[in-house]
This record gives structure tokens, C-alpha cells and sequence, in this order.
């Protein structure tokens, strides 16, 4: 069913002279999983131009990580290792800058990161953001002190 609207949507995209990659496109997944549900998940082609659509679990749209259970976990994750990177680069040039310059720096590494799309995220559970949190404190230590 699916492949035979993919087949109408190729059509309509030569009729319009458009084109796409279609090495580089896949499709993703969402909603509750069931015992059935999920095998045929496994078993599931989706063909366009008789090329094999890749199936992905996470999928990173504009900058945000989603999930096939449209939970956070992996936008989480992301974010959290991003904190590490750039709390391990603070704390690398905090003695070499003044305080000042170290605000900036923070602004631009963390505060960038945590503020884009936190309306988004930012609605998960709390145990789920203790990761970032974490990474804020330290950052902020690192910056600030």
C-alpha cells in the first residue's frame, strides 16, 4: 500500500522536473509498538524507483533528535554528550582567560545548545533531563568560577 503511493508521489515529482536522492532517504517509524506490530516492523521494504528505503529509529530533524517512541532519549543523550565536549573545553582554556571572556564562551557552547528548542525537550520528564542538568552545573562551574 505504502509503495504504491510512493510510486504516485515519483510520478508527481518528474511531471514537476523535481528530483530527489533517493540513496540518501529513509523513513522512520513512530507510535506504540505491539507484539505484531513489531515483527512485521522488521520485515517491512519500502521501495521508491526500485531503490530499498533504509529504516531508521532516530532521526535528526533541524537540529533535534526524535525517536520511533517520539520520546527523548536520544535528543537527551545528544545533548548531553554536546555539554561534555564543551565543559571539557572550558575547563581546558578557564586558566588562560579571564572571567569575562568565559561567560561568553559559555554563551556561545552551552546556552546556544540548551536554548534551542528546549520548548521541545524541555517538556520531558525530569528524571530523563538529570543527564543535562548535571552537564549545565558543571559548565557553569567551569565558567563561572
Amino acid at each position: 500500500m505504502v509503495n504504491n503511493e510512493l510510486i504516485k508521489i515519483d510520478d508527481w515529482i518528474r511531471l514537476n522536473k523535481l528530483s530527489i536522492n533517493y540513496a540518501k532517504s529513509i523513513y522512520f517509524l513512530t507510535g506504540k509498538s505491539f507484539d505484531k506490530a513489531e515483527e512485521e516492523k522488521k520485515n517491512f521494504k519500502i521501495y521508491i524507483n526500485n531503490v530499498v528505503l533504509h529504516r531508521k529509529t532516530s532521526v535528526k530533524h533541524l537540529g533535534v533528535l526524535l525517536d520511533e517512541s517520539l520520546n527523548w532519549t536520544s535528543h537527551v543523550k545528544y545533548l548531553t554528550s554536546k555539554l561534555t565536549f564543551d565543559s571539557s573545553m572550558i575547563y581546558k582554556i578557564r586558566n588562560f582567560v579571564p572571567i569575562n571572556a568565559s561567560r561568553i564562551i559559555y554563551s556561545c557552547l552551552v546556552y546556544s545548545h540548551l536554548q534551542y528548542c528546549i520548548l521541545s525537550y524541555g517538556t520531558a520528564c525530569d528524571s530523563m533531563l538529570q543527564p543535562v542538568k548535571y552537564s549545565i552545573i558543571t559548565c557553569c562551574a567551569l565558567s563561572f568560577i
